[in-house]
């Protein structure tokens, strides 16, 4: 009797796979990381909200906010959380408690573990938070055509949110703080409700220009400035680039020790003649060697400029080992003044009969206060503190009229309820929620509130009995 031979196959691994955990959200990458033109941490998110094809605020109020452990922000109502959050977006990108916990709740959400480098936290003990990041955003045009003519993502680096950046190192013009288009202008924090890096936040149009025509022709820089903006880019830019390869953040005390030091060295003269020489008071100095303050990133600028050094050499300690260098006179390096915030006189006149003229205006709707001092150009705060009763007849206009327009909106969904109730019983079917919902605008609104209290009412009128099919409605 033949027997046919044994047939082996392959031994099969039955062992599980170890798979690597799973993160809640995309495991999205960040954009530049140990480059000068690494990416913000605000523009992270709003990527990451249109990876998911939602808007900032609500990634921010269903994911992120229960992550940040601040739970007084979690009984606040949803608009007054997002002006908390909108007025305070500058502060994602530094160097304090608020930028930790969104980088720790962004990295638990997407499974990174390099989203503090979107910040400057690896420089937050000898960084000073003075003339350090911009309240509002600011962006190159030209930056952002390159990128969507090329294919790439568009995003806003960490250097366009730091104060001493005026212009842009590649394309050598100023950077935007407004709109592009007139019609809107809209100054826009760092991470809105509606933020798309490359879009206005307000109205949604693109804002990449190959060649930003009112930028280069209404406040073009000279040839001395674009020298002097190109080396704070590239000092500022050496910083951020440098801090994934850091092996230690550095530290505060052996910052001043550096300075310190670093100061004396160079020193040839008195005290006073050689801080006048670099552009810093006496009492600067002397708070530097008592250890009370750090200088700013502006003033720290300031200095390695005119004694031909860099930042980081100074934060990171290793400057010690330059020989002394006396600094340039300020009129053959000139460096660009501190920016300060642009004041205007408050014309009161001028103002309350704007304000006057929009109360009388036949507008509809009619405008909020918001809307009105950014048309004016001038702050809320300040009208309100300046023209208080005029501010709070328009605020009282708006609020008026909005609660009609939620009147009449309310009313026609009730009729839109009522009147599908009536269609369902014409054709002898029960008119029950789900059918009604399938023949209105707004299905959702029969889960509560007034549209179900219409449905039940006419349901009532005809005659059934609620939640009862099989009953016949009484004749």
């Amino acid at each position: 009797m033949d027997t046919d031979p044994l047939t082996v196959y392959e031994l099969w691994d039955m062992a599980p796979l170890a798979l690597p955990p799973r993160s809640r959200l995309f495991h999205l990458a960040p954009i530049g990381v140990g480059t000068p033109q690494v990416e913000s941490l605000t523009s992270y998110a709003a990527r990451l909200a249109e990876a998911h094809r939602v808007q900032p605020r609500h990634l921010v109020a269903r994911e992120i906010l229960p992550l940040l452990g601040r739970p007084r922000l979690e009984h606040i109502p949803f608009p007054s959380m997002l002006n908390i959050l909108r007025n305070s977006t500058h502060a994602h990108n530094g160097l304090g408690t608020l930028a930790r916990d969104l980088v720790r709740a962004l990295e638990t959400l997407t499974g990174r573990r390099d989203l503090h480098f979107l910040t400057l936290l690896p420089w937050a003990e000898v960084l000073s938070t003075q003339q350090l990041q911009r309240r509002t955003r600011a962006f190159c045009p030209a930056c952002f055509e390159e990128w969507r003519q090329a294919g790439q993502a568009v995003y806003e680096p960490l250097l366009w949110t730091l104060v001493p950046i005026i212009s842009c190192p590649r394309h050598q013009q100023r950077l935007r703080l407004t709109c592009s288009y007139p019609d809107c202008r809209y100054v826009a924090p760092w991470l809105g409700a509606r933020s798309r890096p490359g879009y206005c936040a307000r109205c949604d149009r693109w804002q990449g220009s190959a060649n930003d025509v009112e930028g280069s022709t209404g406040d073009a820089l000279t040839e001395t400035e674009l020298t002097t903006h190109a080396w704070v880019a590239e000092a500022v830019g050496e910083l951020l680039a440098a801090a994934p390869s850091l092996p230690a953040p550095p530290r505060r005390e052996q910052l001043l020790r550096t300075l310190v030091g670093w100061t004396r060295s160079r020193r040839t003269g008195s005290r006073q003649a050689w801080a006048r020489q670099v552009g810093l008071t006496e009492s600067t100095i002397r708070h530097w060697e008592r250890g009370e303050i750090v200088p700013s990133l502006w003033l720290l600028l300031h200095v390695c400029y005119h004694l031909r050094t860099s930042p980081l050499r100074v934060l990171t300690g290793t400057v010690a080992d330059l020989p002394p260098v006396d600094p340039e006179p300020p009129s053959a390096l000139p460096f660009p003044l501190r920016p300060v915030r642009a004041r205007t006189a408050f014309d009161c006149e001028t103002m309350r009969q704007a304000l006057e003229d929009i109360l009388t205006s036949t507008e509809e709707p009619p405008p909020s206060l918001r809307e009105v001092a950014r048309r004016l150009g001038r702050a809320e705060e300040v009208l309100r503190r300046r023209l208080p009763e005029l501010c709070h007849a328009i605020s009282k206009r708006y609020l008026r009229e909005q609660r009609a327009q939620g009147l009449r909106r309310r009313q026609q969904v009730c009729e839109e309820v009522r009147q599908a109730t009536y269609h369902v019983h014409a054709q002898g079917q029960y008119p029950s929620a789900y059918r009604v919902a399938q023949l209105v605008s707004h299905p959702a609104s029969l889960r509560g509130g007034v549209a179900k209290v219409a449905w039940q009412e006419a349901l009532q009128e005809l005659g059934w009995s609620r939640g009862k099919e099989s009953v016949v409605p009484s004749v």
